[in-house]
């Protein structure tokens, strides 16, 4: 068991693992949720991992982070991230900004809304990353996001009609899309 060990330790175990770390449960059930102990250890490991472009540990901090409690202090470290094209994790970070609620990541949303290549290469014809955006830009809730909204809303394509209707404001970020 890793109960009361460092990030390192866990980030060790993790890579003995593979998959998908969010699939990692006995991992990341060693992190207590919404605790926030480890925040300073994944901020560390996280710089590391955008300085060395490093997919395996941009992997774990983000599915770390979900797990410790995100806040504001992911903030620069997303931002550095969510339009960068060297990993394919932007589903997770337009999920970690829409629990952020930051202002700031309006034009990344815009831009990653209105281009599916390189970021969302993956999306099918429901455009599930799509409507991701959409649900962040409604739950940032500032008169710029609204802005945005009504720009993607003028491009005419019903995926972000349909994520508007479906959008729940009492859990606007919840996974109803199973993406």
């Amino acid at each position: 068991m890793l109960r009361g060990k460092t990030l390192k330790d866990i980030y060790a175990t993790f890579l003995t693992e593979d998959g998908n770390p969010f699939e990692h449960k006995n991992i990341l059930d060693t992190i207590k949720t919404g605790g926030k102990s480890y925040q300073a250890e994944i901020l560390q490991l996280l710089e590391t991992a955008i300085a060395d472009k490093n997919i395996n540990k941009l992997r774990f901090c983000l599915a770390a982070s979900f797990r410790d409690g995100l806040d504001k202090n992911y903030s620069n470290s997303f931002y550095q991230l969510i339009l960068a094209t060297w990993h394919e994790e932007h589903k997770n970070l337009i999920d970690a900004v829409c629990r952020l609620k930051d202002e700031r990541f309006c034009e990344a949303l815009l831009e990653i809304a209105l281009n599916k290549f390189p970021y969302r290469k993956f999306d099918d014809g429901e455009e599930i990353m799509l409507k991701k955006c959409v649900h962040s830009l409604k739950a940032i809730a500032t008169e710029k996001a609204d802005l945005l909204l009504e720009q993607l809303l003028a491009t005419g394509n019903s995926n972000v009609e349909q994520a508007l209707e479906e959008y729940d404001h009492s859990n606007p970020c919840a996974d109803v899309y199973g993406a």
